[in-house]
């Protein structure tokens, strides 16, 4: 009997095992693929044609969002129609900003590499701290002497920002005073985390207390004329057959040029140096005509501040290129306009504490341009700034730093006459692709939005125009 009931026992859990299976859903995904030199203004504003990425049949391998309903159920299906999505790894929260309610969500709270929408920080930290202006330099002077504080201001004879009333002004004090610089050589050249095989590319220049020229050597060949800017003797030129492009000596400061170059029609490239603290120290004292000393001193409480380009021209040419550059060295002159550091690591958690201290999720955020793969954070999180940002800034103000996201018109449900528009940021490098910003809808809502790829397995480009038609299809149906 025993044995009986042992057997039957046995049988009925065999049954139960087998109707109590489930086939393993998988996890949904967004694949992103490129480096930080395609994320670029033409990249997020060029309109985006269609590519043949939509799959025959929409499986189950996009989790069902938190929210349930219609709209939920069709951005869903969305979603799921793109093979670009398949095979990464993909949150999204969409919310209305005027009944402050999320429309939309799917790993919303999930960490991401944020790339470059790691920029809404630092936009963000720069627009609390940083005055109409940017902060030139800090300075004290006697009867004989002009001590000056580097502030980490990327304007001074970058090619963008030409305007040369600060070296006026630096002329001035020279012909009659000693000029010293007092924190100079002070920052480590690179952030944490940055890739160190990326030091020949322009997207990843040194950061100094007192830039110049946007601390890389840019070489134009135009109309069969060569120029390269800036010229000094610190930076050696050679030619060689072999290159195709500019190479950089990893630990010095020779160039080596194509030999083909005098050939071409046009031809453009810039270079970061090498030890560009001293390089601008050299260089700076050319263009005053003096020396200039150097030596640690430590910021006194009576000192002016000379100030330059206005701050929103320098963060939009920022957002708009994604200049890595402008970001980490514009978080520094916030920095030193708030709390008179040029410390980068204080300065974020010191505004985090004063400004980001109820943020949904804690954020991981090392850098001012996102080139660290250490800054991590969540849709969630970027939502939750983006309406911070929309509540605290003039909208017009606000929507400027953005660039618009376009849609080939053929391939969109947009009609002529929808006033619909999306604004935003992209964040991308290889195995990424996120775009935050706003979407003012065809029926004139205002949405934020954060739709976050990591670890995809396509073309970036793959991933930009399905997102891009997504978002659209947002904006032409709320």
């Amino acid at each position: 009997m025993t044995v009986r009931r042992l057997f039957v026992s046995l049988l009925l859990c065999g049954f139960v095992g087998l109707f109590s299976c489930k086939t393993p859903k998988l996890s949904h995904a967004i694949p992103v693929v490129i480096t930080e030199t395609e994320d670029a203004t033409t990249k997020d504003t060029a309109v985006i044609s269609s590519v043949s990425d939509s799959l025959e049949q929409a499986d189950d391998w996009v989790d069902t969002p938190a929210k349930s309903g219609e709209l939920q159920m069709q951005i869903s299906n969305h979603i799921r129609s793109y093979r670009a999505f398949r095979n990464g790894f993909s949150g999204f929260e969409l919310y209305d900003l005027s009944s402050d309610t999320v429309i939309f969500n799917m790993n919303e709270y999930k960490y991401f590499t944020s790339a470059s929408n790691t920029k809404l920080f630092t936009l963000f930290a720069c627009l609390k701290t940083c005055k109409d202006s940017c902060a030139a330099f800090k300075y004290i002077e006697s009867d004989t002497s002009f001590t000056f504080w580097g502030t980490a201001d990327p304007t001074l004879l970058h090619p963008y920002f030409e305007d040369s009333t600060i070296v006026h002004f630096l002329k001035r004090k020279t012909n009659r005073k000693k000029i010293h610089l007092a924190n100079y050589n002070m920052l480590s050249p690179y952030g944490r985390g940055w890739m160190w095989d990326d030091y020949n590319d322009a997207y990843q220049t040194e950061i100094t207390a007192m830039p110049l020229y946007g601390n890389v050597l840019s070489v134009k060949q135009e109309k069969n004329r060569m120029t390269m800017v800036p010229s000094s003797p610190m930076l050696s030129i050679d030619f060689s057959e072999k290159e195709p492009y500019i190479r950089r000596d990893r630990d010095s400061n020779r160039f080596v040029l194509p030999s083909a170059l005098s050939s071409n029609s046009f031809f453009s490239q810039e270079v970061p140096y090498k030890y560009a603290a001293q390089v601008n120290l050299n260089l700076l004292g050319q263009v005053l005509g003096t020396r200039i000393d150097t030596g640690y001193q430590r910021l006194p409480l009576n000192y002016s501040t000379k100030y330059s380009w206005p701050v929103d021209t320098v963060l939009k040419r920022m957002m708009f290129k994604s200049d890595n550059m402008l970001a980490e060295h514009m978080l520094l002159n916030g920095a030193m306009q708030a709390i008179d550091t040029l410390n980068t690591a204080v300065f974020i958690k010191w505004i985090k504490d004063a400004y980001l201290n109820d943020l949904p999720q804690k954020i991981y955020w090392v850098d001012g341009s996102g080139l660290s793969r250490y800054n991590r954070c969540t849709p969630s999180s970027l939502v939750y700034l983006l309406n911070k940002l929309y509540k605290e800034e003039k909208t017009e103000r606000l929507f400027s730093f953005f660039n618009e996201i376009k849609v080939n018109q053929s391939d969109s449900i947009k009609s002529k006459m929808s006033k619909s528009k999306i604004m935003a940021k992209s964040g991308s490098m290889t195995g990424v692709y996120n775009l935050s910003g706003y979407i003012i809808t065809s029926k004139g809502r205002v949405l934020a939005f954060s739709f976050m790829n990591n670890n995809f397995d396509v073309p970036i480009r793959d991933v930009r125009v399905a997102v891009a038609k997504i978002l659209n299809y947002i904006a032409e149906s709320l």
